[in-house]
C-alpha cells in the first residue's frame, strides 16, 4: 500500500483540525424531463422510434402504457435493447437508460393483429429524461497533490442515475448517501465499471415505498432501500452479481464495526467520481482511517463528486463499515467524511429492510496470522493425534501427508498450509490482506483457522473444488491453483493387512490338532511374525511388544490391534497353552 508524503502528513494535520469545510459529493449530472406526446391506442402492434435532438442518454416515461397479457414491447437503442412485458412495466415505469439519442419502439402480441378488441395494448410516451449538458462543478477532494485512485470491478458497487454512488449489503438492499435525493420511478443502479449506462439487465429500479433518508450534514446523511428484480431477467441485484464473482453472497457487502482506534487502520473509498481521466467509471483509493467521531468517520481516501454513496471499507477486515457522504480533502490537509453504519435511525432502517444484516462480530485487531506454524500434522483433523489413525476415520484428511507441500482431496485441499503463490494459468495470488485490485470478503476474520492473512499463497477457505486465489490482474478475479494433491499411504497402518490373505491357506489347521499336545511347545514361532508362511493363524497380528517366549497364560488379553481378522476360532481351546499349528 503506497501513502504519498503530502498524504501522510494529512494523517497529524486532519487529527488536529477540530472542523473542515465539508462538500457533498453528487456529481453534477445535468438532466431534464422534457414532455413527450406519443399514444398508440388501443392495439395489437405499433412502432415509433423517440428521438431528442443531440442528447447523450435517453429514458422513456411509460407510467401510461397498457401491456396485455403476452404483449411485449421492445425497445432499440444505440448499444442496447430491452424487452418489456406487462409484469416488469408494472413495477419499472420508465424504461432503462439507453445511451444515445433516439430509441426504436416496437409493440407485439402473439396470434392475429385483427381481434374483437380483447388482448390489446396501449403505448403511451408522455416525457423523456434526456442528459444535455456538461461536467459542470464537482466538489474536489482528493488528499494531496494528486489523485491516486486507481481502477476497480467490485461488483458489489454501483452507479446511480443521479450521479451518485450506491451499493449492495444483501441480495436487494441498496445504500446511498441521503443527499443523493430521494429515488424516483425513473431511477435506476446501473452495474457497471464504465462511464456509459449499464445493459439493461444490469439495471434495477427502487422500491420506492422501502426508502428512507436523512439529510442534516455530516455523522446523519444516509438512505437506504430496496430494489426491484430487473426487468429483463427477473433477477434480484445481489443474485445477479454474485453470480458474477462466482459464489453465493459474494455479490454484496457484510457490514461490520467501525474499528475502535485509528491506529494500523485504514479505509478504502471505491466509487464512481469524476476525474481527468476515465472520468465516471468505478476507481478505488485507500487511505489512513484518521478520526472516529460517535456517528462519522474521517480519512485521507482520494474522493471527488460522485463518490457520495460510497461503501466506506474498513481495509483490514473488508467489511463495509460506513457510507461516504462528505469531501474536505485539500492540497496540504484535511479529510473526508462518512457516515457511521451503526448511526442509531441508520442502523434501525437498514435493520427493518433487511433481518439478515446485522454487523459481523468484531474481529481481533490483528487478524490470527495464518495457520501454518503449529505442528506439521494437518491441524484439520487432529482429534485422535496419539493413536495410529485406524483406516476407519476416512473423514480426516491424508494421513501422513505434509500440508506444507501438498492438498488432500478428500478435504478439496482445504489443509493445503504451502507458499505456492501462482495460479494454474499463470497469474500472481493477490494477498489475502489486500482489497486490491480485487475487493473480497474472504479473510482470516471472516475464515478462521483456514490459513489465511498476511501473505498470498494458494489457499480455499470457502469450499471451492481445489486451492485457488485472487490474482493482482484486475481484469481476472480469481483461478485454481496448481497444487499437488496428497495420496493417502498405501499402507496406512502397520496392522495385519498385508497378512490377511495367508490364512485362507490353511483355515483346515484349526480342527484337525486341537486336542493333542504340540511335538515342539518349547519352540517360540510368535515371537518371529516377520515371516508369517510358518504360523500365521491362531495369532500373527498380535505381535506383542513382551518379546518372551510363549507366554502362553496371556495370548488373547494384549492385541494392541484387535480389528485386524482375529483368526478363525482360536478362543475354543484355552486348554492348550501354546496353540501352535
Amino acid at each position: 500500500m503506497k501513502f504519498h508524503l503530502n498524504k501522510l502528513l494529512f494523517v497529524f494535520s486532519a487529527a488536529s483540525k477540530s472542523a473542515f469545510f465539508a462538500d457533498a459529493q453528487i456529481a453534477t449530472v445535468c438532466e431534464s424531463l422534457q414532455p413527450y406526446s406519443y399514444d398508440s391506442g388501443k392495439t395489437k402492434a405499433a412502432t415509433t422510434v423517440v428521438s431528442i435532438d443531440k442528447a447523450p442518454w435517453i429514458q422513456l416515461d411509460l407510467s401510461d402504457s397498457e401491456l396485455a397479457d403476452g404483449a411485449t414491447l421492445t425497445l432499440v437503442g444505440e448499444k442496447a435493447s430491452q424487452v418489456i412485458t406487462s409484469d416488469s412495466i408494472s413495477s419499472n415505469q420508465f424504461s432503462a437508460v439507453f445511451d444515445g439519442n433516439s430509441i426504436s419502439v416496437e409493440l407485439s402480441t402473439p396470434g392475429s393483429v385483427r381481434g374483437n378488441g380483447k388482448n390489446k395494448s396501449r403505448v403511451v410516451v408522455s416525457n423523456v429524461k434526456v442528459g444535455l449538458c456538461g461536467d459542470g462543478h464537482i466538489a474536489e477532494s482528493i488528499c494531496g497533490d494528486r489523485d491516486d485512485r486507481v481502477p476497480s470491478t467490485d461488483v458489489r458497487t454501483g452507479r446511480m442515475s443521479s450521479g451518485c454512488t450506491a451499493w449492495l449489503i444483501s441480495e436487494d438492499v441498496f445504500v446511498q448517501a441521503g443527499h443523493c435525493g430521494t429515488p424516483s420511478s425513473s431511477t435506476r443502479l446501473h452495474f457497471t465499471f464504465g462511464s456509459a449506462a449499464a445493459a439493461p439487465e444490469d439495471q434495477y429500479g427502487v422500491d420506492l415505498s422501502s426508502y428512507q433518508f436523512q439529510n442534516s450534514g455530516t455523522g446523519n446523511d444516509w438512505g437506504a432501500g430496496k430494489l426491484l428484480p430487473n426487468s429483463v431477467t427477473g433477477k434480484l441485484p445481489g443474485v445477479a452479481q454474485s453470480e458474477k464473482c462466482g459464489s453465493p453472497g459474494c455479490g454484496w457487502f457484510n457490514i461490520g464495526p467501525v474499528p475502535s482506534s485509528t491506529s494500523g487502520n485504514n479505509i478504502r473509498i471505491t466509487g464512481y467520481g469524476k476525474a481527468a481521466v476515465d472520468s465516471r467509471t468505478q476507481k478505488t483509493h485507500t487511505g489512513a482511517l484518521t478520526t472516529i467521531g460517535s456517528d462519522y468517520m474521517r480519512y485521507v481516501s482520494d474522493t471527488t463528486g460522485g463518490n457520495s454513496g460510497s461503501p466506506v471499507i474498513h481495509e483490514e477486515t473488508g467489511y463495509a463499515v460506513g457510507v461516504h457522504t462528505h469531501g474536505g480533502c485539500f492540497a496540504t490537509s484535511g479529510s473526508n467524511i462518512g457516515t457511521r453504519i451503526d448511526q442509531p435511525t441508520f442502523a434501525a432502517h437498514v435493520k427493518s429492510l433487511c433481518a439478515s444484516c446485522t454487523l459481523q462480530p468484531t474481529p481481533s485487531p490483528t487478524p490470527q496470522p495464518t495457520q501454518p506454524t503449529p505442528s506439521p500434522t494437518p491441524q484439520p483433523t487432529q482429534r485422535t493425534p496419539p493413536p495410529t489413525p485406524s483406516p476407519t476415520n476416512p473423514t480426516k484428511a491424508c494421513e501422513g501427508s505434509d500440508p506444507y507441500t501438498c492438498g488432500c482431496d478428500v478435504v478439496k485441499q482445504n489443509d493445503y498450509r504451502g507458499d505456492i503463490s501462482t495460479t494454474a494459468d499463470g497469474y500472481t495470488c493477490m494477498n489475502w490482506e489486500s482489497q486490491s485490485p480485487h475487493s473480497h470478503t474472504r479473510t482470516a476474520a471472516n475464515y478462521p483457522g483456514m490459513g489465511l492473512g498476511n501473505h498470498n499463497y494458494c489457499r480455499n477457505p470457502d469450499g471451492e473444488p481445489r486451492a485457488w486465489c485472487y490474482t493482482t490482474d484486475p481484469n481476472k478475479r480469481w483461478s485454481v491453483c496448481d497444487v499437488p494433491s496428497c495420496t493417502p499411504p498405501s499402507t496406512p497402518s502397520p496392522t495385519s493387512p498385508p497378512t490377511p490373505s495367508t490364512p485362507p491357506p490353511t483355515p483346515s489347521t484349526p480342527p484337525p490338532t486341537p486336542s493333542p499336545t504340540p511335538p515342539t511347545p518349547s519352540p517360540t514361532p510368535q515371537p518371529t511374525p516377520s515371516t508369517p508362511p510358518p504360523t500365521p493363524s491362531p495369532t500373527s497380528p498380535p505381535t506383542p511388544s513382551t518379546p518372551p517366549p510363549t507366554p502362553s497364560p496371556t495370548p488373547q488379553p494384549n492385541p494392541s490391534t484387535p480389528p485386524p481378522t482375529p483368526s478363525p476360532t482360536p478362543q475354543p481351546t484355552p486348554s492348550t497353552p501354546p496353540p501352535t499349528p
